[in-house]
């Protein structure tokens, strides 16, 4: 089963190919990182394009294509969606819409657990904590735990608030978590003075990954719901936590 998956929620964009559980390829770019601001449309399909010529696979090779559904950049999230809309019907293969926070979250997967032994290894009691900047004061965040065999369980919904009010939550659920993504580094003082004792995650997985979307498509599929012809569902979903300050007007 191979996944083209997309991202273009937030700051960065990219693309990566998976395959089962190995990642082909991947190329992921911040937009914000250089001389030069670039838009998500600007980089999303050049990184797709030169992924399929590095790699030399095709888009027809692919059985799913996957897309991050938010929360995120309002624009950002409908740039990835129509494209990855586009790319599925253009081979007539089902799209995959991933929230966010939850492909965020798979960054960090094998790596934190229930906090029981097994024979093997001993598994990390604690949460992981997504946290997407949001701007006006607040993160878009949720909390995980990851069960023995690396299944994720979100144990509250998605939300959006201030980091002191993420911070409590976290703290009536688990004395220990690992945070990540670009809201938990905008509030790190902040996050450090009220709970010293928290684990960031380290810089290469501390942001949104396209092989983790990928990967967490892979574990949507087996679920996803079938429609009355008995094909995958290929409607878009998207996810608004709060209102945008801009209305969109225009449908995908």
């Amino acid at each position: 089963m191979k996944i083209l998956a997309l991202d273009t929620t937030g700051k960065q964009a990219g693309a990566a190919i998976v395959d089962e559980y190995i990642a082909i390829g991947e190329i992921m770019i911040n937009a914000k990182s250089g001389p030069k601001a670039w838009h998500h449309s600007e980089i999303l399909m050049p990184a797709v394009e030169r992924l399929f010529a590095l790699s030399g696979q095709e888009l027809a090779d692919m059985d799913y294509i996957a897309y991050t559904a938010g929360p995120g950049s309002f624009t950002g999230i409908r740039i990835g969606a129509a494209t990855a809309l586009g790319l599925a019907r253009s081979i007539n293969k089902p799209a995959v819409a991933v929230p966010t926070l939850d492909s965020l979250a798979y960054n960090m997967l094998g790596m934190i657990g229930h906090g029981e032994t097994n024979h093997d290894a001993h598994v990390l009691e604690g949460v992981v904590v997504p946290m997407m900047d949001a701007r006006r004061g607040q993160v878009y965040a949720a909390i995980y735990r990851f069960g023995q065999l690396g299944e994720l369980e979100r144990i509250t919904d998605y939300f959006a608030a201030p980091i002191s009010e993420v911070m409590d939550r976290v703290g009536e659920l688990s004395t220990h978590a690992v945070l990540l993504g670009d809201g938990a580094d905008a509030y790190k003082p902040e996050i450090i003075a009220v709970a010293p004792g928290v684990t960031f995650a380290p810089a290469n997985n501390n942001r949104q990954r396209p092989s983790s979307i990928g990967l967490c498509a892979m574990h949507q599929v087996s679920n996803m719901a079938v429609d009355s012809t008995g094909k995958l569902a290929t409607q878009p979903e998207l996810i608004y936590i709060r209102d945008p300050q801009i209305k969109p007007t225009a449908t995908l």
